[in-house]
């Protein structure tokens, strides 16, 4: 299944989406880590802007200076570990926690497993999910870096930044290529 954001017959994702960065990173971290193939259009990795049609259709500009760096950079990690991670292209996915505003899921396969974390708020937020697994074992966020820990049967997922996402693995896991 061919998954997409953008294409030549749209308006480009930075101009849907306001101008706003963060909910642009948003979505290409659920395009990436969720299934399916996931098709970026040219362009749309450095923030290209353009509305609907013809305007979506600019030419790529290639000048490095003219590209939106934060962005590039957030959708080059997410496509890396996408790459190392085999769960995160052909795992299954497990609900963990879902409201109007986070959203929680895992990506299975085998013994390899990831947890993808969205804070769609304006404000830092953290959430406990129920865990059926190793006790007071530590998670690493692949993206910030940012440590969590299992203990009583939670996943304590605190101090998440107000519009932002978090893709966790076990802190020993290898790549599972």
């Amino acid at each position: 299944m061919l998954t997409l954001k953008g294409s030549h017959d749209t308006g480009r994702v930075l101009t849907e989406c306001g101008g706003d960065i963060q909910s642009v990173k948003l979505l290409y971290t659920l395009l990436l880590t969720t299934p399916g193939t996931p098709l970026i259009y040219c362009g749309d990795e450095n923030g290209r802007q353009g509305a609907n049609d013809p305007d979506c259709r600019r030419p790529m500009v290639w000048q490095q200076a003219q590209w939106h760096a934060e962005l590039r950079e957030h959708v080059r990690q997410l496509i890396a570990l996408r790459r190392a991670h085999v769960e995160l292209r052909r795992g299954i996915v497990h609900l963990r926690h879902a409201d109007d505003r986070m959203v929680v899921y895992e990506r299975c396969l085998g013994d390899a497993r990831s947890l993808v974390v969205v804070n769609n708020t304006y404000v830092p937020n953290g959430i406990s999910v129920p865990w059926m697994g190793e006790a007071d074992a530590p998670w690493a966020g692949r993206l910030s870096g940012q440590g969590f820990r299992v203990s009583g049967g939670q996943l304590e997922l605190s101090a998440l930044a107000p519009r932002s996402t978090a893709v966790l693995r076990p802190a020993g896991a290898r790549h599972a290529g």
